[in-house]
């Protein structure tokens, strides 16, 4: 602060004074957070700190009482109309009440649920938020619907990951063509998701059941939001405007119900039922209103059987609802909580239910059937249903957002840091050149001392580890060369069962080095300067996978780089150009960049494994290999094709091949759109590496630069070659030699050629 440069400051012309007890809260909530927030450097540390702003420090509190995590959490949308939508809202206010930061990634919002407590990111792509989340390094990120349920594995292996689920309905309950693609999405979250998050969250004890995962926790919805809205703003809420509006007779006894009035949708609220129960009453002593999303052709049919249609109602219009209601009803046939349900009775109005999924969890008053329902209410009078109302509030109040989000936040605390405990290396804390080689096995002597010897032969001259992950060996062989194994680079970890993703992203979280080699228990290394031609091509900053040539038995190409089939009935399925060609084929024995490399023989920066999540643990059998290479490349990666390096591969040692028709399909499902974008709108689906390298000749002897030349087509033969000399001498013959030698160009240094150079030497 300087008070040598002074100006006027008339405050608030701007943003104005905060007059409504809304603003005023909200105001004693950030003094209250900085307060506990800064509470030691504002006590001890600030020689500024004023102790007269407060009576007693000491004695200040607020509810933050967690240590600052950073949340994301992730939504289809965030709209106006969805009740997930206003889940995700509340959380993210009292979360950021609670000290946490809390960011919300969305595919479509308007500006319903925009605030100042937490920031709303809208990105047009899944994918796109996944690379931001990772990028951002949050400590948690919770998914509340699909797609991100299904993406949850591709999120950094040190973030913990969370399935909130609020469920999905019954797919019986739509029409016959939904009926498939909704009863997928249940088994594939069963199947490959919740096995492989840290944890999942569920909105009722009827969710823990309906998706059949008993090691859900339950953290129950609130209910008083929109009552809250109300008391802050009961003068400006009228509802006489609401009765005149749509011509109700507050005389009778008002039934309402909330429901969704489109095809589809509308069956599963039970909106058949709510027309069913109007038939069997007598409309000259009740008034029926029903609000919900839908089209103007929606409300005119039901208000051509004497209905208040209320359509795609407004905040106010729904608290008004409440308000005049003497009774709720809900006939909804699927519901993991239900809102309105629970809304209605904040507001003291009795609600009655059908006794299934969660009604009788946040209603008193269920019925096992329609006509029981609607026997009750036949005895029911105005004064007897506003008595049945305030033994409804009693029972809601339970069911509060703070006590709720409360739980949540001691939950998401104690998680992380039993998490945190269990971490093993940090990114950034790994050694520096230091290479890990992960390698999978069960039994098969024959292949995994053959593995390691080869491995061990050729690489004395570099810093390696090797993690052998053994999957459940019993062949007394393997054990007994188990027992004799005394180098002290080789570590040993019982893994006990057999998954490629999640085995190998075990290994990578024991692993130490700035490299991770991952390496199948089937392979024999052959060249001596392997490691060497494996690293050399990270000198170019693009390069985030390196993998290399691998020969069958009979010396013929294995795999020499992936690319994606083109043609039915393996379209977007990857596969190995070459393969059972001979070795020396032209093609084969060019470094190229590709769209994959295989899983068998794949080395890249430790860091930028866990920045993009590892190996995705949904895939059983196949395509995680080229799914992490497809992280890579999201992330501005390219995946290189080394033929200088070749490994026997014997194939399939460890596990029988089979092909997965489920991970093809989900592979396909994540990334149909960027092989249409990315792949098969190029001219060929692999390139020639072109690498540019400077090398200025002053002051450098030239048979090291002959040296290095010869060290970097090692790499690649697509490289080319720019030499600069000082513009103030005469170029030498040594150096017009050495142009000629290396086809290269030459140039004096004060030259601006605007080439990208990959190299400067």
């Amino acid at each position: 602060m300087t008070p040598y440069c002074q100006a006027y400051h008339y405050e608030s012309i701007s943003r104005g004074e905060d007059k409504t007890q809304e603003e005023k809260d909200r105001f004693s909530k950030e003094v209250s957070y900085v307060l506990e927030t800064h509470h030691e450097i504002l006590k001890n540390g600030d020689p500024c700190f004023n102790i007269n702003l407060v009576n007693n420090f000491d004695s200040l509190s607020c509810s933050n009482t967690y240590k600052y995590l950073r949340i994301a959490i992730l939504c289809i949308r965030m709209q106006k109309g969805f009740g997930v939508d206003l889940v995700v809202s509340e959380q993210a206010k009292l979360l950021t009440a609670n000290g946490f930061h809390v960011d919300i990634y969305t595919l479509e919002k308007d500006d319903y649920f925009d605030g100042s407590e937490y920031c709303v990111y809208e990105v047009s792509d899944a994918h796109e938020v996944i690379k931001r989340v990772n990028s951002e390094r949050y400590d948690v990120v919770m998914a509340h619907t699909t797609p991100f349920f299904e993406l949850l594995p591709s999120v950094r292996k040190d973030t913990y990951t969370i399935a909130y689920e609020h469920g999905d309905p019954n797919p019986e309950l739509f029409g016959s063509s939904e009926v498939q693609a909704r009863q997928a999405i249940k088994d594939y979250k069963l199947k490959k998701v919740y096995p492989i998050v840290n944890e999942v969250l569920a909105i009722s004890e009827f969710i823990v059941e309906d998706i059949h995962w008993k090691n859900s926790k339950v953290i129950h919805n609130g209910s008083d939001h929109l009552l809250r809205y109300y008391e802050n703003n009961k003068n400006s809420i009228d509802t006489l405007n609401l009765v005149d509006k749509y011509n109700i007779d507050t005389k009778k006894i008002i039934i309402s119900n909330v429901t969704r009035l489109g095809t589809g949708e509308s069956n599963y609220k039970g909106l058949d039922h709510f027309l069913d129960m109007i038939a069997l009453l007598d409309s000259n002593k009740y008034e029926f209103v029903v609000l919900g999303k839908g089209e103007e052709s929606d409300k005119l049919a039901l208000e051509k059987q004497s209905i208040k249609v209320i359509l795609n109602a407004s905040r106010e219009e729904l608290i008004k609802t409440y308000l005049i209601s003497d009774l709720f009803v809900s006939f909804s046939k699927w519901e993991g909580f239900n809102l309105p349900l629970v809304e209605a009775q904040t507001f003291s109005k009795p609600a009655f239910a059908l006794d299934r999924c969660a009604h009788p969890e946040v209603c008193e008053n269920v019925y096992v059937s329609l006509e029981n329902l609607v026997s009750s209410i036949k005895k029911e009078d105005k004064i007897s249903l506003k008595n049945l109302g305030k033994k409804s509030k009693d029972f809601i109040d339970q069911f509060t957002w703070k006590k709720n989000v409360d739980k949540l936040a001691d939950t998401l605390m104690q998680s992380y840091k039993k998490f945190e405990q269990g971490s093993d290396v940090k990114p950034g804390a790994y050694v520096k050149d230091l290479v890990s080689i992960c390698i999978l096995t069960k039994d098969k002597y024959e292949y995994i001392s053959e593995c390691i010897e080869s491995i061990l032969q050729y690489s004395d001259d570099y810093k390696i580890e090797i993690l052998i992950g053994d999957t459940g060996s019993t062949d007394p062989q393997v054990l007994e060369f188990y027992k004799n194994l005394d180098d002290e680079r080789v570590g040993l970890h019982y893994l006990n069962f057999y998954h490629f993703s999640k085995n190998n992203n075990t290994l990578a979280q024991k692993a130490q080095g700035e490299f991770v080699l991952f390496l199948n228990n089937d392979t024999k290394l052959i060249n001596a300067n392997w490691l060497d031609l494996m690293i050399k091509p990270f000198s170019l900053k693009e390069t985030g996978i390196v993998g290399p040539k691998l020969l069958f038995r009979d010396e013929t190409i294995q795999h020499a780089g992936v690319e994606i089939f083109t043609r039915e009935p393996y379209r977007y399925v990857g596969w190995h150009p070459y393969s059972a060609f001979d070795k020396n084929v032209y093609d084969a024995n060019i470094t190229k960049i590709m769209p994959a490399v295989t899983g068998a023989c794949l080395l890249m920066r430790h860091e930028l494994f866990d920045k993009v999540g590892g190996f995705n643990e949904a895939y059983a059998e196949e395509c995680q290999d080229i799914d992490l290479c497809f992280k890579a490349a999201l992330e501005g990666y390219q995946c290189i094709y080394t033929p200088k390096v070749e490994l026997f591969h014997y194939e399939n040692g460890t596990r029988t091949m089979s092909e997965s028709s489920a991970d093809r399909n989900y592979f396909i499902s994540i990334w149909e759109t960027y092989i249409d974008e990315n792949i098969f709108n190029t001219s060929q689906q692999s390139k020639a590496l072109n690498y540019q390298v400077l090398i200025n000749l002053e002051g450098k002897e030239m048979s090291k630069i002959n040296t290095f030349i010869e060290e970097e087509k090692k790499i690649t033969e697509d490289i080319h070659i720019t030499f600069k000399y000082p513009f103030h001498k005469k170029i030498q013959k040594p150096w017009i030699d050495l142009v000629k030698e290396h086809q290269a160009r030459l140039l004096k240094d004060d030259y601006e050629d605007n080439i990208k150079y990959d190299y400067i030497y």
